[in-house]
C-alpha cells in the first residue's frame, strides 16, 4: 500500500468525516474552515485512490513553540505507519521553519490510548524530572 502526504490540501468534508470516524466532536464546515485558516500548516495522508486516510496539523507561534493537533488515522488504515508518516512530515516542517540559534518546542496532548505511540517516536511524557504536568481547561462558548 502506497501512502502519499501533502501539505495544506485537506478537503473540509474529508476533515469533518475523519473527525467523526475517530470520535472527535462534530464541526460545521464554517468552523472547520476557521480551524484550517488558523493553523500553521496541515498534512493529509492519501491512499492510492486519493482517499484521505490520515491528517495532522500544527498550531502555535511558529517561532519558539508549535503544537501538534488533530493527528488522526482512518480506523481501517491504522497500524500501517501512517501516523508515523504524519509526525515525520510535521517535524520536518518545524525543522525547516526553526531559526538558527532557536530551539523550537514541539508539543502535543495525547489521548490515553496513544501515549505509547508518541513515546516510541521520541516524545517525552510529562510529568518527569525536567518538565511538569501538561494541563487543559475547556471553555465553552455557551457559558
Amino acid at each position: 500500500m502506497s501512502i502519499s502526504y501533502e501539505f495544506n490540501s485537506i478537503n473540509l468534508d474529508d476533515y469533518i468525516a475523519l473527525r467523526s470516524l475517530v470520535n472527535k466532536p462534530p464541526l460545521t464546515t464554517e468552523l472547520a474552515d476557521q480551524i484550517m485558516k488558523n493553523s500553521i500548516c496541515s498534512v493529509s495522508a492519501f491512499d492510492e485512490e486519493g482517499k484521505t486516510v490520515g491528517f495532522g496539523r500544527l498550531v502555535g507561534d511558529g517561532v519558539v513553540i508549535c503544537y501538534i493537533q488533530d493527528v488522526m488515522v482512518h480506523p481501517e488504515y491504522r497500524f500501517r505507519n501512517i501516523g508515523k508518516g504524519i509526525l515525520e512530515q510535521l517535524e520536518g516542517y518545524v525543522k525547516n521553519i526553526t531559526q538558527p540559534g532557536v530551539t523550537m518546542m514541539l508539543e502535543l496532548m495525547s489521548t490515553l490510548h496513544a501515549e505509547q505511540f508518541y513515546e516510541k517516536h521520541g516524545y517525552i511524557k510529562r510529568p518527569n524530572n525536567e518538565y511538569g504536568s501538561g494541563f487543559i481547561k475547556l471553555i465553552s462558548g455557551d457559558d
